[in-house]
């Protein structure tokens, strides 16, 4: 039947009448049922007892009914509630309070439903639900899940104005960054491509005056990085402020839509890292020697050789690697180096002043030249090993050996460099099927979801299949 058409079933009007006041909603004149959204947006602090996450958007109360026959006169509709923030208990509660719209009034009651629903979302959530919302880490991933999917529609349907060439745009074709400036992709685009091809790679973050003053404080400290040893600086921190990109990877990959410009930031930016942490923590980085831990130990205390991880809290000499065994007894230093060169030879000689004897010691030992190139591969490899194993959001693409950061999203990666697709967690090629995750056997068993930003310690009990 068309809706130009009367029809002499109070039902079928009743689902006319339900079409032409809620557009989204999934309504049958021919079965007599529908689906009705409610929603709700609320600022909230959502908890699975380990994450918490504030969000905006949530999931809305879907309301699916039939129109029995008997409806309205002697029967009430056949109404079913579903929403993840709700618990069973409060939506029998609403279900119990909708039965009884109809049994007053034994009348044509569903938009009368969805009004005492909008009702109850837009003002007495506060009475209904706890502070902070306590869920289920299913209900804690859904709930987040469906926020930044709303927080990025919302983004792209809106209007910015960017602040570089100062026009109007459209949320799609902008960026937002972390801390909440945005530009436009075509500018971002220019930018970051000159800056690249510049070899300015420092310069590949935000744009905005204030968030560039800060990156000038940063590189201010490491200027003065001597003078921040001797105080109360947390190393490690310093450290993570220095590897983590301003910018996650997939977004600039995005931005610039280049995998040639992209590789060329990844490789200056290495290159980078590598000048940088050599100046900065010359031998400050060693590898848990103990077999299966590997842990990347930064050392708070270069000058004490003993070293104890914090991983597996095995207790080591820094110079002959093995079980420590007081400052007085001498022992041999580690076999292994580069170009000839010892690893222990290596670590003393960047420890040494630039003119010291010790140096001069070695470039007449191994050569000026081999030594700095054993020195350089060698600051390479510590700061390599550190990027990787010591940032969590980072990986290393097991086909082309790229690095990858991952800002969002599920522990399936595709390498924006070579299209390969693998477990973010292992290493694993996994193809583009979920099999890794699902296979009991694998040591991601059950961890799609697991280290997402906001969903941190996701339970592992999440349906993957």
């Amino acid at each position: 039947m068309s809706a130009d058409e009367i029809s002499d079933d109070v039902r079928i009007t009743e689902i006319q009448s339900l079409q032409s006041i809620f557009e989204g909603a999934t309504l049958d004149e021919e079965s007599l049922t529908g689906l009705i959204s409610i929603e709700i947006k609320e600022n909230w602090t959502v908890t699975d007892g380990t994450s918490s996450h504030e969000v905006t958007y949530f999931p809305p109360i879907q309301m699916s009914f039939t129109l029995p026959d008997g409806y309205p006169d002697s029967k009430p509709p056949e109404i079913h509630l579903s929403c993840p923030i709700f618990t069973e208990s409060q939506l029998e509660q609403f279900h119990h309070t909708l039965v009884s719209i109809w049994q007053d009034y034994r009348d044509q009651i569903m938009y009368s439903c969805v009004d005492y629903l909008q009702h109850q979302v837009q003002y007495k959530l506060g009475e209904v639900l706890d502070r902070p919302l306590k869920l289920t880490s299913d209900e804690f991933y859904q709930v987040v899940a469906f926020n930044d999917a709303a927080e990025r529609k919302r983004f792209e349907s809106s209007v910015f104005e960017c602040g570089i060439c100062q026009d109007n745009r459209i949320g799609l074709k902008c960026t937002k960054f972390d801390c909440s400036h945005v530009f436009c992709n075509h500018c971002l685009n220019e930018y970051f491509t000159s800056t690249i091809e510049a070899g300015e790679v420092e310069k590949v973050r935000c744009p905005d005056m204030d968030c560039t003053k800060k990156w000038t404080d940063l590189t201010t400290k490491e200027r003065n990085f001597d003078e921040l040893l001797n105080s109360n600086l947390d190393i490690h921190a310093f450290v993570n402020d220095i590897i983590k990109p301003a910018i996650p990877l997939t977004m600039l990959s995005s931005i610039l839509n280049s995998p040639n410009v992209v590789h060329r930031y990844q490789s200056l930016r290495r290159k980078h890292l590598y000048e940088m942490i050599s100046r900065l923590l010359p031998n400050a980085l060693i590898e848990c020697p103990r077999v299966g831990c590997e842990e990347q130990i930064l050392r708070q205390d270069r000058n004490d050789l003993l070293v104890q991880c914090p991983k597996c809290n095995y207790a080591f000499c820094f110079n002959c690697r093995k079980s420590w065994h007081a400052k007085y007894v001498t022992c041999k230093p580690v076999e292994g180096g580069k170009y000839g060169v010892p690893i222990s030879d290596i670590e003393t000689y960047l420890i040494s002043e630039k003119d010291s004897h010790e140096r001069k010691v070695f470039h007449s030992r191994y050569g000026h030249t081999v030594m700095r190139r054993a020195v350089k591969e060698y600051e390479m490899d510590q700061l390599f090993t550190k990027l990787i194993e010591n940032s969590p959001d980072c990986s290393q693409c097991p086909s082309c050996e790229i690095v990858i950061q991952k800002s969002d999203g599920c522990n399936l990666m595709t390498c924006a460099h070579c299209d390969t697709k693998f477990c973010f967690l292992c290493g694993f090629i996994t193809g583009a099927s979920h099999d890794h995750f699902a296979d009991p056997t694998s040591t991601c068993y059950r961890k799609l979801f697991h280290g997402m930003p906001g969903v941190a310690d996701l339970d592992d009990t999440l349906d993957i299949h």
